[in-house]
């Protein structure tokens, strides 16, 4: 079941030499002097550092721009997780490539006015924020979940958006004071009286200072970036606004484009949007794990292909899997392959684990080591790995090393063998239950029995108390099959 890897990223590359470049096809630079030739672009969460990583490629970023919230930055203020947008080329090889600027523009930044941990959301400036197994958390934020976060914090939130104007976080940090930030599309624009709206909340625009490129480019349905000091309820007083041809920011100069993110809209079967922007296909698009047939709201996709007056002319379309399993423990095995991203497998409570070149990794381990990805792992490591199953192998999403001590209350998610009358085997942990442990087959609550009776081979969560190789389980479901 699922999705076993990500191949967009290396087909993007290829397709990249055949169809040549604006330069002539020289990927090295203009005329062989290894300056990045700015008409490719890629936009995606970074995965890991090293240069950065992104969409399964690193990029050498050593004589690129950074750019974060329109300012000039550098390399260490970013961060595994952040969505960015990086222009540049690809190289042969399919996995490496030179950036001439990597852009981070967060989707929000402000207080958080709500939160629902059952849904695993949070609202800042009036946008609904979705936390997934895939969202990074700062180490300012304790527990690393939405646990940690409590009203009225400061947040900066990244990530692509769904069909509804939802934030998917890809990461979530602690922020200090400063700018209030929203990027989306602009709507309900009343321009008597200096006013529009991001996905519901309101922007002051009468008093900002600075409007690139000029007032008349706020239109409903262009991208705004929206920059201010003050929010009065529901309302944002902008100071600076810039108006971008998408979330990915300005792309004019850009030939080929790749990108991830969620499939906003679908008009037909051939026109469709990516994280708001606008996607066109034609007969000759490949697709990857799915077919035109699986063009719905909300899946999530890698498109890659020419970028034509803003539109992305999709030459190949890749359906990738959200995580569906959840392992912890300590490492007992690993092989590693070396190469540009490493890549390899490992075993953590008895499942085998692999990784591909879009695994993300955070350490969040006393080392905190920056730049952290598989070779950086060792035997006896404690881990917590979010993953696709395919058949009997675990293909991480997700990889993150963790303090020895910092695994109390757990959340897995395999397959259930060994099911006894009240206990149960995942992975290589035995769950036990109490009078307290609520039980859930799909939304509905059943009865110890029922859920017993039901979970031999089902695909099972429990949320409990890790003692040794038991789990003393306060919550236990059972997801419906899927089609």
């Amino acid at each position: 079941m699922g999705i076993l890897y990500r191949t967009t990223a290396l087909a993007f590359g290829a397709s990249l030499l055949l169809s040549g470049c604006s330069n002539g096809g020289d990927i090295a630079g203009i005329d062989g002097s290894g300056e990045p030739v700015a008409d490719q672009a890629t936009g995606g969460p970074i995965v890991g550092f090293g240069s950065v990583i992104v969409n399964g490629v690193r990029f050498d970023t050593s004589a690129a721009d950074i750019v974060i919230s329109g300012d000039g930055a550098v390399e260490d203020e970013l961060a595994v997780g952040d969505y960015v947008t990086v222009i540049g080329t690809v190289n042969d090889d399919g996995v490496t490539g030179v950036a001439a600027e990597v852009r981070f523009q967060p989707n929000v930044v402000g207080p958080v006015s709500a939160i629902d941990v059952a849904a695993e959301t949070l609202t800042a400036l009036g946008q609904t924020v979705q936390i997934t197994r895939a969202t990074l958390f700062s180490g300012e934020i304790s527990p690393r979940s939405i646990d940690g976060i409590a009203l009225a914090d400061r947040v900066r939130v990244s990530g692509g958006v769904n069909a509804a104007g939802d934030i998917i976080a890809t990461r979530v940090d602690l922020s200090a004071a400063g700018d209030f930030e929203l990027s989306g599309a602009i709507a309900g624009l009343d321009s008597a009286n200096s006013l529009f709206s991001i996905n519901g909340f309101t922007i002051d625009y009468g008093g900002a200072a600075d409007v690139q490129p000029g007032v008349d480019a706020l239109v409903v349905g262009a991208t705004a970036a929206v920059r201010g000091r003050t929010v009065n309820g529901n309302t944002l007083v902008a100071e600076e606004i810039e108006v971008r041809a998408s979330l990915l920011g300005d792309l004019e100069e850009v030939d080929e484009l790749e990108i991830e993110g969620y499939i906003t809209a679908v008009s037909d079967d051939l026109n469709i949007a990516v994280n708001g922007l606008p996607v066109t296909l034609s007969t000759a698009t490949e697709f990857d794990n799915g077919s035109a047939a699986d063009l719905a709201l909300d899946a999530l996709v890698e498109v890659a292909g020419a970028l034509r007056e803003g539109t992305l002319l999709a030459a190949s379309i890749n359906f990738l899997a959200l995580p569906d399993g959840r392992v912890l423990g300590q490492v007992e095995d690993i092989e590693v392959t070396d190469g540009a991203i490493p890549t390899g497998a490992l075993t953590v409570a008895g499942q085998t684990v692999t990784t591909t070149i879009e695994t993300l990794y955070q350490d969040n381990s006393e080392l905190a080591l920056p730049q952290f990805n598989l070779s950086a792992i060792g035997i006896g490591d404690f881990v917590v790995i979010s993953g696709v199953f395919n058949d009997e192998t675990l293909v991480a999403t997700l990889i993150t090393r963790e303090l020895a001590d910092a695994a109390e209350v757990v959340e897995l998610t395999g397959r259930a063998f060994e099911v006894g009358e009240l206990s149960l085997q995942l992975f290589a942990y035995t769950v036990i239950v109490n009078g307290e442990t609520e039980y859930t087959i799909g939304e509905e609550e059943v009865t110890a029995e029922m859920f017993f009776a039901n979970a031999e081979g089902q695909l099972v969560e429990v949320e409990g108390v890790l003692e040794g190789q038991e789990i003393v389980a306060l919550e236990l479901k059972i997801f419906p099959a899927q089609d």
